[in-house]
């Protein structure tokens, strides 16, 4: 348990609950006094789930190149503002570079345009950085579809999406301004 710092900036006492023992550990004193790793505490999180496709027949034109709900926690919203998604693709089918835009689900309104694609046959990434936060109301979600034109198709080829990109590790950066990491290493990118 914390205790309420609303009203005392320098608290005196900590309480350490073991999850297995149940046992308290009380520390007084500065925080000098205590040891242990750096913590942040968030107010919500983010529930990323994938959504099945509305067809997964292969075909040229606009395509739903992937669908996913975010979910904010029942304790409060939550904003993001950057997401990246890595493809991969049979050879020669590709993705038309302007075409790709994220919807909400059952709109024709493009939320925004992918902010970059690199279309290298070794890397294959979408980004897409928003202009103002999408902000989710706690307790509820959002479905969103990527879309994208197809060239290329055929029998037995294939074209699927991943969010996040590669498998660097996750990270926490505490700041207010949205600017200071859009040029990090983040898959995606939220707030509480």
């Amino acid at each position: 348990t914390v205790p309420d710092l609303s009203a005392n900036t320098t608290p005196s006492i900590f309480t350490i609950l073991g999850k297995t023992s149940g046992t308290s550990l009380y520390a007084t004193g500065t925080a000098s006094a205590m040891t242990g790793s750096t913590m942040i505490l968030r107010a919500t999180r983010p529930t990323i789930t994938i959504v099945a496709l509305p067809s997964t027949l292969l075909t040229d034109g606009t395509q739903v190149l992937s669908k996913f709900k975010i979910a904010a926690d029942a304790t409060n919203d939550i904003s993001w503002q950057k997401i990246v998604f890595s493809y991969t693709s049979s050879t020669g089918v590709s993705v038309t570079d302007n075409t790709i835009n994220l919807y909400k689900e059952g709109s024709s309104t493009k939320l925004f345009t992918a902010d970059t694609l690199d279309l290298t046959p070794a890397t294959k990434i979408i980004t897409f950085i928003a202009t103002n936060e999408q902000t989710i109301t706690k307790g509820t979600s959002q479905v969103y579809e990527l879309k994208g034109d197809i060239t290329g198709s055929a029998s037995d080829t294939s074209f699927s999406t991943r969010i996040g990109g590669t498998n660097a590790a996750a990270g926490a950066v505490t700041t207010s301004i949205y600017s200071d990491v859009t040029t990090t290493e983040g898959r995606f990118l939220w707030s509480d």
